[in-house]
């Protein structure tokens, strides 16, 4: 069975039990990763190695909230990387963020429906889904 047409949700919450040791009953689409789960940054590089192993491509879940991933180093994000997020993460509600979003506001937007949808871009093709704009040293 070609892998998008695996159930990407169960795929994703088994990984979050086993990365965040919570119960499966608390991992919902709407579940905040930071905020509901207690997930932290060293849990979202656990989660993007437990999904690349699964899947067999690099997955980059922390190049969506890192701030040399989307906007250098400063903790607010300047127009042109809040475009690159907004066109590269077109599935998201954008509308709960504030007019000039910080780094720390991309966390509450972080949910496990975002997860799931970023996989799903991701096995389809669209490597630009986690890809950050900037070049990113190899990790090891």
């Amino acid at each position: 069975m070609p892998v998008v047409d695996r159930d990407l949700f169960a795929d994703v919450r088994e990984m979050l039990v086993q990365v965040l040791a919570v119960d499966e009953s608390e991992v919902r689409r709407e579940s905040r990763f930071f905020d509901d789960l207690a997930g932290e940054s060293i849990d979202v590089l656990e989660l993007s190695f437990l999904a690349e192993k699964r899947y067999g491509i690099p997955i980059r879940f922390e190049a969506m909230f890192k701030p040399t991933a989307v906007a250098g180093a400063s903790p607010a994000l300047g127009e042109a990387a809040l475009a690159d997020l907004r066109t590269r993460l077109d599935f998201i509600d954008w509308s709960s963020l504030p007019a000039t979003p910080s780094i720390d506001d991309l966390k509450s937007i972080f949910t496990v429906d975002t997860i799931v949808r970023l996989l799903e871009q991701k096995l389809a093709g669209r490597a630009d889904a986690t890809s950050p704009s900037v070049a990113q040293p190899p990790r090891l």
